[in-house]
């Protein structure tokens, strides 16, 4: 059974989130505390957590310093980072100091699920943004316009496959094209994002509204 950590100090907001992602994760463990100074104690337990999901604006808390502490907590448990309120510099503060991840606290109940599943699966979770934002600096080759424009009809079914946890060939077999085929507009999509993964690609689709 894995277990996951909540931090954060507003008490309403931390129970829906522990009863939602207790209901939402099958055979997940999520323990709530309130407190920076529970949050370390708790990872400092031999018994410890398969992730930390954090506040970044607590009372108590010194920002950057007092993240940097939690994710060097001595059983290595990886720390991802919420906020409701952080600048795209923020985040990639908090990403370069070695937190796992960064989740919005303005995404939907689904799109935090996915990301909490990833970042227990070890993959980082970078916001669609943020992404996007680095695809545009980088005048990344064969990007697909802008992540917030629809998408035409097949590729919006590969996604929706995709977030069914289809494979490439059963994708191509529902809709009735070919395997390489499906690996195009999976890349295309990638690229339009600026995306490293198939999941990658799913989150920043959820989070631009792209999909129901």
């Amino acid at each position: 059974m894995s277990r996951l950590l909540l931090v954060d100090d507003h008490v309403l907001l931390l129970d829906t989130l522990r009863d939602y992602l207790a209901r939402s994760l099958e055979g997940m463990e999520v323990d709530a505390v309130r407190t920076i100074a529970e949050c370390e104690a708790a990872l400092a337990r031999p018994d410890t957590y398969d992730l930390a999901l954090v506040d970044y604006r607590m009372p108590g808390s010194r920002g950057i310093g007092t993240l940097r502490g939690l994710v060097e907590n001595p059983c290595d448990v990886p720390v991802a980072v919420m906020s409701g309120q952080a600048s795209q510099e923020d985040v990639r503060a908090i990403l370069q100091l070695g937190a796992i991840g960064f989740v919005n606290k303005t995404v939907s109940g689904s799109s935090l699920t996915h990301a909490v599943r990833l970042m227990l699966s070890g993959e980082r979770f970078i916001p669609a943004s943020l992404l996007s934002a680095q695809s545009t600096r980088r005048g990344a080759p064969g990007a697909v316009g802008d992540p917030d424009e629809a998408l035409n009809p097949k590729a919006l079914a590969v996604l929706r496959l995709l977030r069914q946890g289809r494979t490439n060939k059963e994708i191509g077999r529902e809709l009735q094209i070919e395997e390489v085929t499906v690996k195009l507009y999976v890349g295309r999509l990638a690229k339009r994002f600026g995306a490293k993964n198939r999941v990658q690609v799913l989150m920043a689709a959820m989070e631009h509204g792209l999909l129901d």
